[in-house]
């Protein structure tokens, strides 16, 4: 449908706020086609939604399930059926939020048994992902050169 690429994956860092008025991630509507959102917080929650009485809603974390974003893409392939999600992060917790030095690992019950489960650092992870998709770019050369993939 698209020969753009359109995907992507981040751990990102949401700083914890102190103030009521303090958002980690201000109001917006995601550009592409979804998200989807792993709330790994401690049952706390910092994601909030803007519903159709234009009025905050909390979106806590429930446990073993992602929360799915509609985008803007999606809204505009499917004519407005699928409206895009209004949505920011407001972290109350006091603890901050993963970032690009995260540890993830193979989830509990995935994978093929008897194969070791994989951990890898998000940031690492996703920085050789980008470097392989752009393998001609100076910065993907550069990188094998250094044996870094």
């Amino acid at each position: 449908m698209s020969a753009f690429p359109m995907s992507g994956l981040r751990a990102l860092h949401y700083p914890t706020q102190e103030a009521p008025t303090d958002v980690g991630i201000g109001a917006h509507a995601d550009y592409s086609w979804f998200t989807l959102v792993n709330q790994l917080s401690l049952g706390v929650p910092a994601l909030e939604v803007l519903n159709y009485n234009g009025e905050w809603i909390s979106a806590p974390p429930v446990k073993d399930s992602l929360v799915v974003n509609v985008g803007d893409f999606l809204e505009m392939a499917t004519g407005g059926r699928f409206v895009s999600t209004v949505h920011r992060v407001v972290n109350r917790t006091g603890q901050e939020s993963p970032s690009e030095d995260v540890l993830v690992e193979t989830l509990p019950g995935c994978g093929v048994v008897g194969e070791e489960r994989v951990s890898v650092v998000a940031g690492e992870w996703q920085r050789e992902r980008l470097l392989r998709a752009r393998y001609k770019h100076p910065s993907s050369v550069a990188a094998r050169e250094r044996g870094e993939i």
